[in-house]
């Protein structure tokens, strides 16, 4: 496959039907799912009258939620994502510690020095 055609694919690959799912009905209800994706690639060939191409391309996509069809009624049920919030919870936790800290050796210093 040479690089025009690996990035016609892969841009084939970035539709609509990537962010959303199949629309599943379950009692009455109809859920749509639906995720982040991102997407990135890039290619090159050979140097010096090499003959070489490569190129790569990857995607990334994340739950967000689903959209919830009942009665008539649209609404977004947005996903949580458990590992994103501890790890955000915990950024946050350690950042406040490293900061009271550093808080606490300045005004000891400062106290100490009769300024």
């Amino acid at each position: 496959m040479n690089i025009p055609e690996l990035i016609g694919s892969a841009w084939n690959s970035l539709t609509a039907k990537r962010v959303y799912g199949e629309p599943y009905e379950a009692d009455g209800v109809v859920v749509i799912p639906a995720a982040t994706v991102w997407g990135g690639g890039g290619g090159g060939d050979g140097l010096d009258g090499q003959r070489a191409q490569g190129a790569g391309f990857g995607v990334i996509a994340h739950a967000t939620g689903a959209y919830e069809i009942k009665g008539g009624r649209v609404r977004w049920v947005p996903a949580i994502d458990l590992n994103r919030l501890v790890t955000a919870t915990a950024a946050v936790a350690v950042t406040y510690l490293l900061t009271r800290s550093r808080r606490t050796r300045v005004e000891s210093r400062t106290t100490s020095s009769g300024v």
